[in-house]
């Protein structure tokens, strides 16, 4: 099984991102480097911009990029009963 720092340096999914969305690829590229240094990490869309990446304010881009690495199949999105997503690395890397 890669390590998600493997799969990020060896998967062509950053290709296929456009020039408009480049700020965003810096920040799934930040998501996926903290989830390489810590596995098992698992939060919320709140505590992945405070903890992770120290950018409480921009929450609504943060989820829009969590959106995106689950749909590539990077990360493993679980809903809470209360509505609350949680993020993790997916298993399938």
């Amino acid at each position: 099984m890669k390590s998600a720092q493997e799969y990020v340096s060896t998967t062509p999914w950053m290709d296929e991102v456009s020039e408009r969305e480049r700020p965003s690829l810096a920040m799934a590229e930040e998501i996926l480097d903290y989830l390489s240094a810590h596995p098992r990490a698992a939060d919320t869309v709140r505590g992945i911009a405070k903890w992770w990446l120290r950018r409480e304010g921009l929450r609504d881009e943060v989820e829009e990029v969590l959106e995106y690495l689950v749909g590539k199949g990077l990360l493993h999105k679980t809903v809470k009963a209360d509505g609350e997503a949680i993020y993790s690395l997916s298993k399938k890397i």
